[in-house]
């Protein structure tokens, strides 16, 4: 956090700001903050950092930047706009992020992830550093068995759980989080609003056979359902 207090916004195009800020200003800042804390005596290589900061920052191109002028900042969401229409919450919301949104928490590793127990190696700042720190030690636990498409030995990933599974991803790039707001406008609340994070590395028979995804998912649908009176 204090990372991206120190670095605000990432850039702006005349009076218009970029948001979310672009990843390689994150990792620029987390590279700097390596630099001036790296013991003595420890060789780090700022280069091969910023090569790797490059590679990360490739993966996530395919996300665009919004470009939110002053006008379009003070417009009236559409969850406002409806709530003054006198729209209120009614069917039950079940939100399914798409394929990588998700985050991915380490539960179980290698010692040399020890210190990322229950932090997200996928998604996050945390799994930038881990990148950044030791690649082969985060892509060791980000690949699958390659026999069985499961788990490798001693090593657990499992998906994130609730809303800020899948809100936003690394950067600040909002993903389902402007959903949730505008329908929260409207009057929903966990009550009758869910996200169901999934490990979206799983094949769909393993999804089940692993995590019994579908048998909590078709229960989760079941329940809300029941607690709300509406389908």
């Amino acid at each position: 956090e204090s990372l991206l207090v120190s670095d605000p916004v990432c850039a702006t195009r005349g009076d218009i700001s970029i948001l979310p800020r672009r990843l390689s200003s994150g990792l620029t800042s987390i590279s700097n903050t390596i630099s001036t804390t790296m013991p003595e005596g420890l060789a780090f290589n700022l280069s091969e950092v910023q090569n790797r900061m490059l590679d990360m920052q490739e993966i996530l191109d395919f996300m665009p930047s919004i470009a939110l002028s002053e006008s379009t900042i003070k417009q009236a969401s559409p969850g406002s706009q409806l709530k003054t229409e006198g729209a209120t919450a009614k069917h039950p919301v079940i939100m399914i992020p798409g394929v990588i949104t998700t985050g991915l928490e380490l539960w179980q590793g290698e010692a040399c992830a020890q210190k990322y127990f229950r932090q997200r190696v996928w998604g996050t700042f945390s799994a930038v550093e881990m990148f950044l720190l030791n690649p082969k030690c985060w892509l060791r636990h980000m690949k699958l068995n390659n026999s069985t498409g499961m788990d490798p030995k001693s090593i657990k990933l499992r998906a994130a759980l609730g809303f800020e599974a899948a809100d936003y991803v690394i950067g600040g790039y909002w993903v389902w989080a402007k959903l949730i707001e505008n329908l929260a406008e409207i009057g929903y609340t966990p009550l009758n609003m869910e996200m169901v994070g999934y490990d979206w590395r799983l094949s769909f028979a393993n999804l089940e056979r692993r995590d019994r995804f579908y048998t909590r998912l078709k229960a989760m649908v079941e329940t809300k359902v029941n607690v709300n009176g509406e389908k």
